[in-house]
C-alpha cells in the first residue's frame, strides 16, 4: 500500500491498466481476484488518501458477457462469465464507489479490442488477438485460427484511445465523473476478416503473405452479429478516426524487428 501511495503522490490523474490477462486469470483465479480486483481497491484507497483528481480505470468489454453478440451499450446488464471479466467487473465497482463517496473522480472505460503495436516487444500483450495473428504472420508465416473465424469483434485503433485518454485529461474534473463508456471502434470484423486483412498488410508491407488455415468447429458456421455501441463516447468527444490498418501495419513491422526468423 506504501508503494501504491508513493506512486499516486502529486499526482492529477491516475490511469489504470494494470491486471493479469486472461490466460493467467484462468490459471489462478485467485491470484485474479487479488491483483485486479483487490489491487483496484487499494490503489483507488492510495488515490484518494494522495487527493489524486481523476482515476481512469480500463475495463473490458467482456463484462457484457461471451460470447459477444447483438446490441451492447452501457445500459445492457453485465454478466461475465471468466475470471477475467469477473474481476474487471468488481474493480469497476470500487472505481464507482470511491468516486462517488469523495472528490476523486473515476471513469471506466469498457475497452473492446485495441490495434497497435505496444510500447515494447517485452510488454505481455501477444495473446490479444490482433497482436497474436500478427506475429504469426511473421515467425512462421502461417495465420492459424483455432475456430472458422466467423465470430465478430469490435477493433479499435490505439491511437485513437489515446487520444480519447488527452480528452478526459483536459475535461472539467465532473465531466467524467463516475462515467461507464464503451470505448471501441466504428464497426465489428469477424476474426476471419481481420486475419485476411492481416494475411494482406504483411503482402504489401513485409513482402510475404503467410499462409492462413482455418480449423472449423463444430457448431461454429454461422456470424453472430455484434453492434457494439460507442454513442455515449462520440457524445463525450471520442472521435475514432485512424483506421485500423496503419495500426496492424505497425505491428506487422514491430514483429518483423523482434521476432521474425
Amino acid at each position: 500500500m506504501s508503494s501504491l501511495r508513493d506512486a499516486c503522490r502529486d499526482c492529477e490523474t491516475v490511469i489504470h491498466l494494470a491486471a493479469l490477462n486472461a490466460d493467467e486469470c484462468t490459471l489462478d483465479p485467485e491470484h485474479a481476484l487479488f491483483v485486479n480486483t483487490l489491487g483496484t481497491l487499494n490503489l483507488v484507497r492510495a488515490a484518494s488518501d494522495e487527493c489524486v483528481m481523476k482515476i481512469i480505470y480500463f475495463s473490458t468489454a467482456h463484462v457484457y458477457g461471451s460470447p459477444l453478440s447483438g446490441e451492447i451499450d452501457e445500459l445492457l446488464l453485465t454478466h461475465p462469465t471468466h475470471p477475467y471479466a469477473i474481476t474487471h467487473r468488481s474493480a469497476e465497482d470500487y472505481i464507482l464507489q470511491n468516486s462517488n463517496l469523495d472528490n476523486l473522480s473515476g471513469t471506466v472505460l469498457r475497452l473492446s479490442n485495441g490495434v497497435g503495436p505496444p510500447i515494447s516487444a517485452d510488454v505481455n500483450c501477444w495473446k490479444l488477438v490482433a497482436n497474436d495473428l500478427s506475429r504469426q504472420a511473421v515467425e512462421s508465416n502461417e495465420i492459424v485460427l483455432r475456430t472458422s473465424g466467423l465470430q465478430q469483434r469490435n477493433f479499435v485503433a490505439i491511437s485513437d484511445i489515446v487520444t480519447f485518454i488527452g480528452r478526459i485529461l483536459d475535461a472539467r474534473q465532473q465531466e467524467f465523473k463516475g462515467q461507464v463508456i464503451n470505448l471501441g471502434g466504428p464497426q465489428s470484423l469477424t476474426i476471419l476478416q481481420l486475419a485476411q486483412l492481416i494475411q494482406t498488410r504483411s503482402e504489401i508491407i513485409l513482402g510475404k503473405r503467410p499462409k492462413l488455415i482455418v480449423q472449423k468447429c463444430a457448431n461454429d458456421d454461422r456470424i453472430v452479429n455484434l453492434n457494439f455501441r460507442i454513442d455515449k463516447a462520440r457524445r463525450l468527444g471520442f472521435s475514432p478516426h485512424v483506421d485500423i490498418i496503419s495500426e496492424l501495419d505497425a505491428t506487422l513491422v514491430m514483429c518483423k524487428e523482434h521476432f521474425s526468423k
